[in-house]
């Protein structure tokens, strides 16, 4: 999905749009690529929004935006439902806009949801702003959980990830959640301090 609205013009895009759904989204390449973009607007590849459970493999997503922007975006409906996500072997690349303040995520998986598996994949994530460590920039993430009324799980194992953000796996609130065995680079920490749950 290829867009040359102008710049400062906000859009919202989605490659795949999955809505109370079970479904396997396997062996695709997909490209949305903007030149809009300002503090709001879209440009995912893949959002999926609850009740779900889905499983997303061995994908190359490509993403790029000047605004807000995400790989994979899966969230709760504001009426509720059970979000379950798995994600293993894709590639994702995602380029966006974000800067402090408001709402100006650019992430590689945000999962607003109350499961996610991730397995095996390779992420990287550029930000084109000037580099600020309170930028909202991360590689998988729970940045925001407005509509969440129960806990958040993950399990976030074996993932190559590369962030121009100051954290490469942020999670806002999480329990029984386990970050282990991946390659974590960030814009200056790496490893264990490249991961950060700021509660649970």
């Amino acid at each position: 999905h290829i867009d040359t609205t102008s710049v400062g013009v906000a859009r919202c895009y989605y490659g795949v749009d999955i809505y109370n759904s079970n479904a396997i989204v396997d062996k695709n390449n997909i490209l949305v690529n903007t030149t809009s973009g300002t503090e709001s607007g879209a440009a995912y590849p893949i959002q999926l929004t609850s009740p779900f459970t889905v499983t997303v493999s061995n994908n190359n997503l490509t993403t790029v935006s000047r605004g807000p922007n995400t790989g994979i975006y899966a969230a709760l409906s504001w009426t509720g439902g059970f979000g379950d996500l798995t994600v293993e072997g894709n590639i994702i690349d995602v380029t966006g806009y974000a800067v402090a303040g408001g709402y100006a995520l650019v992430s590689g998986i945000e999962a607003e949801i109350d499961v996610a598996r991730v397995y095996e994949n390779t992420i990287k994530v550029s930000n084109l702003a000037d580099y600020d460590d309170t930028n909202p920039v991360y590689g998988v993430s729970i940045a925001d959980s407005a509509y969440m009324s129960t806990d958040a799980t993950a399990d976030i194992r074996w993932n190559n990830i590369t962030v121009d953000g100051k954290y490469a796996v942020y999670y806002k609130s999480a329990v029984n959640t386990n970050v282990t065995f991946n390659e974590l680079l960030a814009h200056e920490l790496e490893g264990n301090d490249a991961a950060f749950i700021a509660s649970g």
